[in-house]
């Protein structure tokens, strides 16, 4: 039985032998060509990543806001609903689409755009701030604190 283990290693020695395939196919090859090729190759791992990234995470954002306000299921009904609070239901049908799709993209955009992504970390910050306050807020209102406006009036 091949464990994943013996796929992992099975991966590492096919990269190592391709490695040195490629090298012996192509001795007339400068180090620069290489370079411009591996370069090119980097560049689109890194925009790949960003669009998988920024897909999952977005989708991942709406899907969990629905599951906790409840409209997954008014909208797609038990058994989906149910499903997509399974991380492995959730991961195959609609992260794995998505990270294709992300791939697909960079294909087609050649730069990330710093601008998008110093807004996509300035709202990553603005959005810790806010949940940070709005839940240490409902934490103290719901530890009963009698100044708290939300909590219940004390009984005499």
């Amino acid at each position: 039985m091949l464990t994943l283990g013996w796929v992992q290693f099975l991966v590492y020695l096919g990269a190592i032998v391709g490695s040195i395939f490629y090298v012996l196919t192509s001795p007339a090859r400068s180090l620069l060509a290489d370079s411009e090729r591996l370069s090119f190759i980097v560049a689109y791992i890194i925009r790949s990543a960003f669009w998988a990234i920024l897909l999952v995470g977005v989708v991942d954002m709406v899907i969990s806001f629905m599951r906790v306000e409840g409209f997954l299921e008014s909208l797609f009904g038990l058994d989906v609903a149910k499903n997509l609070g399974r991380a492995s239901y959730r991961g195959v049908y609609i992260h794995y689409p998505l990270i294709g799709i992300g791939f697909l993209i960079s294909l087609f955009t050649r730069s990330l755009g710093f601008t998008w992504l110093a807004l996509l970390i300035i709202l990553a910050e603005l959005l810790i701030v806010i949940t940070r306050f709005v839940f240490s807020w409902v934490i103290w209102c719901v530890s009963g604190m009698p100044d708290c406006s939300c909590s219940p009036a004390p009984t005499p």
